[in-house]
C-alpha cells in the first residue's frame, strides 16, 4: 500500500532515527524474504489504518481518559515504560496515548515508527524496542529466518478495500488487465491483494505481470507515465485526489471488496515482541493487548465525522477539502480497517497463510509453525470495559 499521510512533526525524528539504527543490520536478514510492511496509511484499503488524533469527547463513544483505574494487572500509578514502534506511522497510537488508553493500563509507551514492518521486527531483534507492528507475513519470514518473536496482539485483518487505480479511459474493465502490467508495492501482502482482486474479477492472475514500485512517491506518477497499466492497492487519498477534479484523471475499475478472497476474521498485522521479553513479562504483553483493544473497540464505534474531526486536529488533514461532506467517501477515507479487538482466529489466520503461499511463493516462507509463536495475550477476550 502506498501510504498518502503527513509525516510526523520533527519534534520525534530524533528518536526514529536512533531506533531505526539499530535495526539496519538485521534487517538484512529479513530482506531476503521479501519486505512486509503494516497497513497503509488512513484512506488505504488494504490493511490500511485511519488516521492518528485524539479527542476528549466524542460523539456516541467515550474515551477511557477519566475512567478508573481496572483491577489487576498493572498498576496505573506506577505505570512501566515500553518502547513501540509503529510501520509507517499508520497506526493511531499517538490517538491512543492520547486518550489515555496505555496509561488506563498501566503503561508509559514512547513511540517511534520506522518504514516497514522488516525494519520493526529487527529493532525488536537489536533490543532498541519492546513491542512493534509488523504484518503477518513479516513474522512469517523472522519466524523461518530464526528470529524469537511471538504475535503479542492481533491488530487488524485484511482492508475491507483493495483499489485499483486506472488512467480514465486506458482500461475499461478488469478483463482488459489480461496480458498487461499492475504496479505494486515491494510488499508480500500486496501481491497477495492484487492478485486475490484479478481472480474475484474473474481475471486469471498468471496472466497480468506484477511490477514493483519501489519508490511510492513514484506510483501515481509511474501511472501517468503508463509505466504499468494499473496501480494495485491504491489508497482511497489517492483515489479522491486523482479523480478528474484535481491532480490527474484515474478511476477504479472492479469491486474491490476484499472479502471475495479473504476471510474477515484472519488476522494480517499484529504487534509483535521477542520470545524471551514476553515469557518475562507477561503481565505487560497483556496489558498492552487489552490497551490497544479497548482502543480499536472504541474507535470501531466512533462515528464517521468524529473520525474526520480527530483527523483534521492531529494529522493536520482535512479529508472534508478533499470530498466535502460525502459521508460515503469520507468513511471510506477513515474506516477501512478491519481493526480486531478480541482474541486472535487461528484458523482464520492459516487460510490468510495458506493465501499468501498460494499468491506469492517467492514471497513468503512455507511451511513455518507460526501457532506456537502466538502469545496467551493475543488469545485473551476482548476487554469489555
Amino acid at each position: 500500500m502506498f501510504s498518502s499521510l503527513p509525516r510526523l512533526r520533527s519534534r520525534r525524528r530524533s528518536r526514529f532515527l536512533t531506533v531505526a539504527a539499530v535495526a539496519v543490520a538485521a534487517s538484512m536478514v529479513l530482506a531476503g524474504c521479501g519486505d512486509s510492511s503494516g497497513p497503509a496509511a488512513a484512506g488505504g484499503p488494504a490493511g490500511s489504518a485511519d488516521d492518528q488524533a485524539t479527542t476528549t469527547s466524542t460523539a456516541g463513544s467515550s474515551s477511557p481518559q477519566s475512567a478508573g483505574a481496572l483491577p489487576g494487572g498493572l498498576d496505573p500509578a506506577d505505570p512501566v515504560k515500553i518502547r513501540i514502534a509503529d510501520a509507517a506511522n499508520t497506526n493511531l497510537l499517538e490517538l491512543a496515548k492520547g486518550e489515555g488508553f496505555f496509561a488506563r493500563y498501566g503503561l508509559e509507551p514512547e513511540l517511534s515508527s520506522l518504514n516497514s514492518g522488516v525494519n520493526v521486527l529487527a529493532a525488536l531483534q537489536g533490543g532498541s524496542i519492546e513491542f512493534g507492528y509488523a504484518d503477518f507475513f513479516a513474522g512469517i519470514n523472522a519466524i523461518a529466518n530464526g528470529f524469537d518473536v511471538r504475535l503479542i496482539s492481533n491488530n487488524n485483518g485484511n482492508g475491507v478495500n483493495f483499489n485499483f487505480l486506472v488512467k480514465d479511459g486506458a482500461v475499461a474493465d478488469v478483463a482488459d488487465l489480461a496480458g498487461k502490467k499492475v504496479g505494486v508495492a515491494p510488499v508480500p501482502q500486496i501481491t497477495v491483494n492484487a492478485r486475490g482482486f484479478l481472480k474475484a474479477n474473474g481475471v486469471d492472475p498468471d496472466s497480468v505481470e506484477i511490477a514493483v514500485i519501489t519508490d511510492p512517491n513514484g506510483a501515481i506518477p509511474g501511472l501517468e507515465r503508463g509505466d504499468y497499466d494499473a496501480l494495485g492497492g491504491a489508497s482511497w487519498t489517492q483515489v479522491y485526489q486523482n479523480d478528474g477534479s484535481d491532480g490527474y484523471d484515474f478511476a477504479t475499475i472492479g469491486d474491490p471488496s476484499s472479502k471475495a478472497w479473504t476471510q474477515p476474521d484472519a488476522t494480517t498485522a499484529a504487534f509483535w515482541a521477542t520470545g524471551e521479553y514476553a515469557e518475562a513479562n507477561p503481565e505487560v504483553a497483556a496489558a498492552l493487548t487489552n490497551a490497544l483493544h479497548s482502543y480499536r473497540k472504541w474507535w470501531n464505534d466512533l462515528p464517521t465525522d468524529d473520525k474526520v474531526d480527530l483527523v483534521k486536529k492531529y494529522q493536520d488533514l482535512d479529508y472534508r477539502a478533499i470530498v466535502g461532506d460525502d459521508q460515503e467517501k469520507l468513511t471510506n477515507l477513515v474506516s477501512s480497517t478491519a481493526f480486531q479487538s478480541g482474541p486472535i482466529d487461528l484458523e482464520a489466520t492459516q487460510t490468510w497463510y495458506q493465501l499468501g503461499l498460494d499468491y506469492a511463493p517467492d514471497k513468503i516462507t512455507a511451511g513455518v509453525e507460526w501457532q506456537s509463536h502466538v502469545f496467551d495475550s493475543a488469545r485473551q477476550p476482548e476487554p469489555n470495559d
